[in-house]
């Protein structure tokens, strides 16, 4: 469905080499898309390919700077962001990205984003390997992130400069652009007012001072659900058992270990939740903890283990008004287990995952399954990446 039509876009081209593929991207939009377009170009920007191009997919002048005429336009930049539904940013350079984290506005375009909310605003990143992995636009890329800007991830591919190979950086495919274009659409303010709490990742039991007992989660559901009701407009608070991936967002983040830690965590967030999605993979099991580390010598013969609390069954007691979604993983009995968690723990919706399914499950980018609701009813979802899964399961519980 296209939820981009009449919406009045911004178009920021800032000064890199994938310039050329915004054009395209600027006339799907006007063309396939039927949105209002007014597209902006940065001095640099102009090095690389005029304005007629833009002028002839747009139906618009593109604008340049401050100054039109040899008159000054004192508050263009509050004006063209006040009246648009939203700013994309395309390419978004390194550069582009240290001026609106250090908040530099020395030019139409960035003095646009500074006047712009970041909720409204998304950057559709590309740029060199060794540019993308610096530490320091790193952590200009997680601030992006944690101040609510919208982010697009560039890919992985031949680079202009043809030395690193195929390397992270190249900008987004224009399919990618577009579709996230229509969700930020589609999705705008959707959960606004409404405080989403949401579990991902594994836990840690451990067996002494270093080793655990634990799972192959990656947390990256949790986040892509976290994100995903942060971009609806939603407050959300994300617990999160540990990680090797970044997970910053707009939004609070709960760094926990251990299953206790986490229920801890959780049932004190619980009470001010409206929906609450529970993604991660808590361990079932905790064995008795010996003190110090355990010596090659002294290895037990056995462990002796007890089940952790089922945070999910004790929401599911209190659950009062509130959405509860939770997650299972299973390999038989799939639909028959499922459904009597449903029942057991009070939930209004299930997700199964089948670890044994290609391409699904743990650690994985991507996920396929079911999704159960306490009514009975069975929506099937087929391979797609963790964040379309998470933009269908926001879409599913609120429909």
């Amino acid at each position: 469905m296209n939820y981009i039509r009449d919406k009045k876009l911004l178009v920021g081209i800032t000064g890199g080499i994938a310039v050329y593929k915004a054009a395209g991207i600027v006339r799907r939009l006007t063309h396939d898309y039927q949105c209002d377009v007014q597209v902006i170009m940065t001095r640099h920007a102009l090095e690389f390919m005029t304005p007629l191009t833009f002028e002839t997919f747009s139906d618009k002048p593109v604008i340049t700077g401050m100054w039109t005429s040899g008159k000054k336009i004192s508050t263009r930049h509050i004006d063209l962001v006040s009246s648009a539904d939203g700013l994309l940013v395309v390419p978004a350079t390194a550069n582009i990205v240290g001026k609106t984290i250090a908040g530099i506005g020395d030019d139409l375009l960035s003095t646009m984003i500074i006047a712009c909310p970041p909720e409204k605003c998304i950057f559709a990143l590309a740029m060199n390997t060794n540019m993308y992995n610096n530490p320091v636009f790193q952590e200009n890329r997680h601030k992006l992130y944690r101040y609510g800007y919208n982010v697009i991830e560039p890919g992985s591919g031949p680079l202009a400069s043809r030395k690193e190979g195929d390397g992270i950086g190249r900008l987004a495919e224009e399919n990618v652009i577009i579709d996230y274009v229509n969700t930020f659409f589609q999705y705008k303010s959707r959960l606004k007012g409404k405080k989403v709490l949401i579990s991902g990742g594994p836990t840690r039991e451990f067996l002494d001072d270093v080793r655990f007992i634990s799972n192959p989660s990656s947390g990256k559901m949790g986040i892509a659900l976290a994100r995903a009701a942060a971009f609806a407009g939603a407050d959300v608070t994300l617990v999160l058992g540990p990680v090797q991936i970044p997970a910053e967002g707009p939004y609070k983040t709960l760094r926990v270990q251990s299953a206790d830690d986490m229920a801890d965590k959780l049932l004190t967030c619980y009470k001010d939740a409206d929906i609450v999605i529970m993604s991660a993979a808590v361990e079932d099991i905790k064995p008795a903890k010996s003190n110090g580390k355990i010596k090659k010598n002294a290895i037990p013969q056995s462990l002796s283990l007890s089940p952790n609390r089922d945070i999910l069954k004790e929401m599911g007691r209190n659950k009062g008004e509130r959405l509860l979604v939770g997650f299972s993983v299973e390999t038989k009995d799939i639909l028959e287990s499922s459904r009597k968690k449903i029942t057991d723990k009070n939930l209004d919706y299930i997700v199964i995952n089948n670890p044994q399914e290609e391409g699904a499950g743990f650690e994985t980018d991507s996920n396929k399954g079911i999704i159960l609701d306490k009514y009975g009813n069975q929506t099937e979802f087929p391979l797609q990446s963790k964040r379309e899964l998470a933009f269908r399961i926001i879409d599913l519980i609120t429909g």
